[in-house]
């Protein structure tokens, strides 16, 4: 009898929202390969894996897809960032064969990236399948930040040919447009759905009648104050946050609310995100009203604004977070709701994407 398959997923830990793509894939494969053996590589926390994506699985901490070094949840380093690639290909060899190494003694049979590249080397160089499946790639993104460091042309040819090894490229839309490579759109979300808890929350923030209970979608905020929102207004606001912004009212923390995040979506009165596929298809999904803060140099950003005025209930914020006003709160939640009709999105990408990962395993090789 020929042994289970194992599955290695590498899911990038630059945010969360390459979590939120890849623990519905995870449980799709798991729904059509039962048997299989799941092995997740990440720098995510494994405790943070294991809430999101519920199933039983084997970890390995990896910190080599990192993303772009951010200092806030809108900006980032961009010397230290280009500087740290331009050190990583330095040694992208012998980097690239440790990993391998770990494949084999794994005995993977098949590498799902979302979107880390250095894997996708790995697994060429140990002749294992691939699969890549993500709104993003690293090349574009550094190409448009970073373009113009010294040392980085180096690293982006190279990215470029990593990529082009994967045996299958499937792009999550919205999401960068991805011209220089051969990809296979995916427009169906993938997405898991929240459970509506609103009475739940209301319960656990102790909120009066009529509160309006506004969840800002920050987690990598350290270095940047919360918009200036005083502790009463007409409405109400209770307003969840980073925990450094639960100091004083109306801000209360994540841990305050009591409820997982994915369901914290679809019980808040209004979502503030940054524009990332993870939080703007929860939203979507939910049918929750969402102010949308637009990071205009980020090159999926044009594609977020198309689909978010098709999709959902969003509405675009072009300023800094830091001048959202109790005002503005209210008011873009009042237009958001009333909004008569919704297109909702169709969400069987996760399934798709399963199903395309079980016919590139079941491949000859």
């Amino acid at each position: 009898m020929p042994r289970p398959p194992t599955i290695l997923f590498d899911i990038s830990a630059h945010g969360l929202g390459h979590l939120a793509q890849s623990a519905p894939v995870i449980k799709a494969v798991a729904v059509l390969l039962p048997q299989a053996n799941i092995i997740v590589r990440s720098g995510i926390p494994l405790q943070v894996l294991q809430a999101r994506i519920g199933l039983p699985f084997q970890y390995r901490h990896a910190s080599d897809d990192f993303g772009l070094l951010m200092t806030s949840s809108f900006a980032f380093d961009r010397a230290a960032s280009a500087a740290r690639y331009v050190n990583l290909h330095r040694s992208i060899a012998p980097t690239t064969q440790a990993i391998a190494a770990s494949l084999r003694d794994d005995a993977v049979d098949l590498v799902v990236s979302n979107a880390g590249y250095l894997v996708l080397a790995a697994s060429r160089s140990a002749n294992i399948p691939s699969v890549v499946f993500s709104s993003i790639n690293w090349h574009d993104i550094v190409e448009q930040l970073c373009g113009d460091w010294p040392g980085i042309g180096t690293v982006l040819t190279d990215m470029s040919e990593i990529y082009r090894t994967a045996n299958l490229w499937l792009r999550l839309e919205p999401g960068t447009p991805m011209h220089r490579f051969s990809t296979v759109p995916v427009p169906e979300l993938v997405v898991s759905n929240a459970t509506r808890r609103t009475p739940e929350l209301s319960w656990n923030l102790k909120a009066p009648n009529e509160t309006l209970i506004v969840a800002f979608s920050f987690t990598q905020s350290e270095s940047e104050p919360p918009p200036s929102i005083p502790a009463t207004s007409n409405p109400p606001l209770i307003c969840i946050g980073p925990q450094h912004w639960a100091s004083k009212p109306p801000w209360v923390s994540f841990q305050d609310a009591g409820l997982p995040f994915l369901d914290l979506v679809g019980s808040a009165d209004l979502i503030v995100a940054k524009s990332g596929y993870g939080i703007v298809s929860e939203a979507a999904t939910a049918n929750t009203p969402c102010i949308v803060v637009l990071r205009d140099e980020w090159p999926e950003t044009a594609s977020f604004r198309q689909w978010c005025a098709h999709y959902g209930r969003f509405e675009d914020f072009n300023l800094p977070l830091q001048h959202l006003t109790a005002e503005h709160l209210a008011a873009a939640h009042q237009r958001l709701s009333a909004k008569s009709s919704v297109n909702v999105p169709p969400t069987s990408g996760a399934a798709r994407i399963a199903s395309q990962i079980v016919a590139t395993l079941n491949q000859p090789r």
